[in-house]
């Protein structure tokens, strides 16, 4: 490095509390608090140190208390500590003026000046090896905390200046006294063979939450040269990490225009996500859609790598739950993990289900539960968590809903509908259709519905059931819990079956019909686990009423007395049939 070349900046900005740094060698009571010393030239001072023409670069505090002798802590980014101590006692309320501090373990030495309130801090003489060095600091109060930041730059365009060289590189450093806002003040000292302070300003201050960024900008005119420079700076709002960079330019009047950057020593970590932790846990609800990133979360349960957290709540018990990472967003191989409390029992746990991604979908209970979005190995990445509730189907609940393709019947869960009852002029047959065998094993039951006033019945053009085997039963009314027809409208009684029930089998109700008393017929067709047979094929019919009959005694036929006929009838009806499918 050129030692001629030396660019010294130092503002002064406070964006939030520091702690404070316990200084060695001291006689003084150093646990009293900072508001104690407001308004006073008492308490802590901080600040920053810089060597002329070498890199060494450090942070400086100085503590003052009544008739005690004061002492100073330099901290040299080196890691090397310096401690000083004054070479006298200060009463309370008496002047600081030219304080002298000296080290017994290195020539090193500085003055201390300040007004009684604390303000307008000057410090004069600074040596270090013997080296002429600098440094500024400023009075810390409860209002306005101070935060020092040390750094470097460099000359990036300064071939056409006869001292500087491209490349050259010095030490910057800065103090932040304030509030952390926009209104907080800037000063910079520059170095440029001697040391010269000017003002500055801090704009635009953004809260990202974790982190808030400001723009900071200043300069002066020194003699022939116009020096500026502007930056940001930025500083984690959780653990009050601060940094600082940007570039600087020189106009000289004699050589022209001379550009660089500066940066400072620290670069604060990346925060941790404030859901980093389950104790920390964001609160999620159905229907919430929720982004972030876990590259620099922690792995807060121990197990699959990074993760962070969601707390949900309001879930309803029947609820189809579903957590997801499939939406798009999520960038690498992902896992999710769900909890019935922090630290409590794993209920559920997914690596892949959309490639890389990963999905849950449960039945809840209705209790909350805790939501890990974490990683197959130690994998991090972006992500994008989505979550739904929908009602599950139920089946007793007396409406459609879900899946259901009727009420309480049907869809995946809830049992199959019956078939929509048959009415006046239907077709009746079947499930193999007009030409195809029925289906074995099947236990299928059908409504017949005359329409009101109306009386259901049933015609058949052909049936032929395995005999003995295959039953069909017919009962006289809306369900199969009404009484049972025991004999068709020609007078073909029921036969015994093999459950101790009784039914038509065979061909018993070829050419013959069935007719209920009123408006509904419910008919149970039941086939064993083997040999299909041809099946039935029949028409529905809604009769009318039959009309009262005057006589010397009034009664009223009903449609299965009309068309009974003697047994001779019957006979002959039945082999009449019969010769006709012979022919």
């Amino acid at each position: 490095m050129k030692k001629i070349f030396l660019l010294l900046f130092a503002s002064v900005l406070v964006f939030s509390c520091t702690k404070d740094v316990e200084l060695a060698d001291s006689s003084a009571d150093l646990s009293a608090t900072l508001a104690q010393y407001d308004d006073t030239n008492m308490g802590v001072y901080k600040g920053v140190f810089t060597t002329q023409g070498t890199m060494e670069r450090g942070i400086l505090e100085i503590n003052i208390t009544p008739n005690n002798l004061g002492v100073a802590t330099l901290k040299l980014t080196s890691g090397q500590e310096i401690n000083f101590i004054a070479d006298r006692t200060i009463e309370a309320g008496a002047e600081v003026q030219n304080l002298a501090f000296s080290s017994s373990s290195i020539m090193a030495s500085f003055k201390l000046s300040a007004d009684l309130d604390g303000a307008n801090v000057q410090i004069s003489d600074v040596v270090y090896k013997g080296i002429t060095s600098g440094a500024i600091a400023a009075h810390e109060t409860s209002r306005a905390p101070v935060v020092p930041i040390t750094g470097v730059l460099a000359c990036d365009d300064c071939a056409a200046h006869p001292l500087l060289v491209t490349g050259d590189t010095g030490t910057l450093s800065f103090i932040y006294v304030g509030d952390g806002s926009a209104d907080d003040s800037l000063t910079a000292m520059v170095d440029v063979g001697v040391i010269l302070s000017n003002g500055g300003t801090q704009t635009g201050c953004i809260d990202g939450g974790a982190t808030t960024t400001c723009d900071i900008a200043g300069g002066g005119t020194f003699g022939s040269n116009v020096v500026a420079w502007n930056g940001t700076h930025t500083y984690n709002n959780v653990d009050d990490c601060s940094e600082a960079a940007g570039t600087w330019s020189l106009v000289s009047g004699n050589h022209g225009t001379f550009t660089g950057t500066f940066t400072g020593d620290v670069t604060c970590a990346p925060p941790a996500p404030a859901n980093d932790t389950c104790a920390t846990a964001e609160a999620a609800v159905c229907g919430g859609s929720y982004t972030g990133s876990t590259v620099t979360a922690t792995d807060d349960d121990g197990n699959y790598g990074p993760d962070v957290w969601y707390s949900l709540t309001g879930l309803t018990a029947g609820d189809e739950v579903t957590v997801s990472l499939c939406g798009g967003l999520t960038d690498y191989d992902s896992r999710l993990v769900i909890y019935d409390a922090c630290g409590g029992a794993e209920l559920f746990n997914l690596d892949d289900s959309c490639g890389l991604q990963s999905e849950i979908s449960y039945i809840s209970d209705g209790s909350d539960v805790l939501v890990s979005v974490q990683a197959f190995s130690a994998g991090t990445g972006n992500y994008g968590l989505d979550i739904t509730c929908a009602s599950a189907p139920t089946c007793t609940d007396g409406i459609q809903n879900g899946d259901e393709t009727g009420i309480d019947c049907g869809g995946a869960t809830c049992p199959a509908c019956p078939p929509a009852p048959l009415t006046c002029g239907d077709t009746y047959v079947d499930d193999g259709g007009t030409g195809g065998d029925y289906s074995t094993g099947i236990t299928e039951s059908t409504l017949v519905d005359a329409t009101a006033g109306l009386t259901a019945s049933v015609g058949f053009t052909a049936f032929d059931l395995e005999a003995t085997w295959d039953y069909m039963y017919f009962y006289d009314g809306a369900t199969s819990g009404d009484p049972q027809i025991m004999a068709s409208d020609l007078g073909v009684p029921v036969s015994a079956d093999r459950n101790g029930g009784s039914g038509f089998t065979g061909t018993d109700l070829l050419g013959d019909s069935v007719t209920a008393t009123g408006q509904f017929m419910t008919v149970v067709f039941i086939s064993d686990a083997s040999v299909p047979f041809p099946g039935w094929e029949g028409t529905v019919s809604c009769l009318a009423p039959a009309p009262l009959q005057e006589n010397s005694v009034k009664f009223t036929a009903t449609p299965r007395e009309l068309k009974a006929a003697t047994q001779g009838d019957i006979i002959a009806r039945k082999k009449l049939i019969r010769s006709l499918q012979n022919k």
